[in-house]
């Protein structure tokens, strides 16, 4: 069964068009994900693969929760501060719906608190750069969910702003480019039998990618992006491309295709 996210890359790709010429598209059998009948009435499977690191999802997925959860307690809390201008949380564990207003109620408490005590903070040299904050001992919630806050002064406006860290720093583009190989390579070793079983004259596959912008480290660079990647990858695909007739990479947000083998 075709999944919401294929139809809408496919969607995508109809409206690039790249699909073939004058044709005639419906759900395949998966595989092929979907099959194309062209103006000569050749039939042209479309086979499609997400490119994503597993094991960055599989790690990235529960942050992410974690993080939305922070977000529906904080993204409404209004609290005024003469010396507190923003404060970033730095969260451990998912908060529960049922805990939502206690959490809130305590973190406006703890902010009243750090300014009741100003005087502390704005002794520091590093005041600007942020000042961690580690002891909740008061704050149950606060305690039980968040290992760090980090307390910036007032600059502007009347209410503290309040960031969640969400991870990040240095990364490189190997482990994305790893990952494509290894979606590949799992695709050109399939369908041995798919051109004889559903009569195709062509067999297509397109590596999309996009949970990846949510969930992956990045895979392009300053001066490094998708056409290099294919340029990369165009030599390897060259000697072991399976029974593919065409490979694309595509970045779906972006709308951008590289044909990699034709």
């Amino acid at each position: 069964m075709i999944k919401p996210a294929e139809r809408r890359v496919f969607e995508e790709l109809e409206s690039l068009g790249v699909l073939p010429v004058g044709g005639r598209c419906s759900d395949g059998n998966d595989p092929p994900d979907f099959l194309c009948t062209d103006s000569r009435g050749r039939r042209v499977g479309i086979e499609l693969a997400e490119w994503v690191h597993e094991r960055q999802i599989a790690a990235s997925k529960p942050r992410h929760r974690i993080g939305a959860s922070l977000s529906a307690a904080t993204s409404s809390l209004d609290v005024p501060s003469q010396n507190v201008g923003r404060i970033q949380l730095f969260p451990t564990q998912e908060l529960q719906a049922s805990d939502i207003e206690q959490f809130r109620r305590e973190l406006a408490d703890w902010i009243a608190s750090v300014e009741a005590v100003w005087s502390q903070f704005a002794e520091r040299d590093t005041l600007t750069q942020g000042v961690p904050v580690r002891d909740f001992q008061q704050y149950p919630l606060v305690r039980a969910h968040l290992s760090q806050i980090d307390v910036f002064p007032r600059t502007e406006g009347r209410s503290v702003g309040i960031g969640i860290f969400a991870g990040g720093g240095p990364y490189s583009t190997n482990s994305a480019f790893e990952a494509l190989l290894t979606v590949l390579g799992k695709k050109v070793k399939k369908y041995s039998e798919l051109h004889a079983t559903e009569s195709l004259n062509e067999l297509w596959l397109v590596i999309y990618y996009w949970q990846g912008y949510l969930h992956n480290t990045p895979y392009d660079s300053p001066g490094y992006g998708l056409p290099q990647i294919g340029a990369e990858l165009a030599p390897l695909v060259q000697t072991d491309h399976g029974l593919f007739d065409r490979i694309y990479l595509f970045d779906v947000p972006k709308r951008e295709l590289v044909s990699v083998w034709l």
